[in-house]
């Protein structure tokens, strides 16, 4: 009896036996499948692909046809991987994984830099991709590509931040008002307003706001908030929860 697509990607996520052209694949087939798969993967080059013939929206592994779910595991760069999530998780099962400990990660975040970030001064593309890199090698571990995407976006963000600060330290209002103008767009970013769950984006508008109007303590708070460098050290927690309390108060 055929089997619908959504039904095939059900028991493959759930280890039942799969029905393929009449077939049946014994329990554990398509786990050992996929572990072979990524396997062979790991022990080849960087960039490695999975041997495999694409066909009707199938992909044919050692003589076995399988469907959507399994075909997901065959990727472009090693970094990249598939999670299916429990059902009480907050991921989607569709959701794009991103291993940071990888050996071609750097390869694979230099690959979806957003060639639209507008850098600060003294930024390159090369050095930003550096810092994710560096930042998400760190604490390696299965990411959200998302989160990834996020990290370019406040690398740059903060890195405007920081320049906002050391122009009015020195009392530049071109380099200010160039770097207001950036950042009054930074609540609009694709990456940080998709991974806004508490109001974040306005946090920043507000902050940016003030900023324009000149207010260097506002500046700092939120430096001090985003452990930007740029903070001059002084504790301003108080002026943060007031911020808060103005910008996002359903947050407290």
């Amino acid at each position: 009896m055929a089997i619908t697509e959504n039904e095939l990607d059900g028991r493959l996520r759930n280890g039942r036996i799969v029905v393929l052209r009449d077939e049946i694949l014994p329990p554990g087939v398509v786990s050992a499948l996929i572990s072979d798969t990524r396997a062979t993967a790991r022990s080849r080059a960087l960039r490695t692909r999975v041997t495999a013939v694409t066909a009707a929206g199938a992909i044919v592994l050692s003589g076995f046809v399988a469907g959507p779910a399994t075909a997901d595991i065959v990727q472009k760069f090693l970094a990249q991987t598939v999670l299916n999530p429990d059902l009480d998780s907050v991921a989607s099962p569709s959701e794009k994984m991103i291993d940071t400990g990888a050996s071609d990660f750097p390869e694979y975040a230099a690959s979806i830099y957003p060639q639209w970030l507008p850098l600060a001064p003294g930024q390159t593309q090369q050095g930003v991709i550096a810092q994710v890199v560096a930042q998400q090698a760190a604490n390696p571990a299965l990411t959200p590509e998302l989160n990834v995407q996020r990290s370019f976006e406040t690398i740059v963000y903060t890195t405007w931040m920081g320049e906002w600060i050391a122009a009015h330290d020195a009392g530049d209002q071109t380099r200010m008002t160039a770097a207001i103008a950036v950042l009054e767009d930074t609540p609009t970013w694709p990456a940080l307003v998709a991974t806004d769950g508490g109001g974040v984006t306005k946090l920043m508008a507000g902050f940016v706001a003030e900023m324009a109007d000149g207010d260097a303590e506002v500046a700092q708070a939120a430096a001090q908030y985003d452990g930007n460098p740029a903070w001059d050290g002084i504790d301003r927690d108080a002026l943060i929860v007031e911020l808060f309390t103005k910008y996002i108060p359903e947050a407290l």
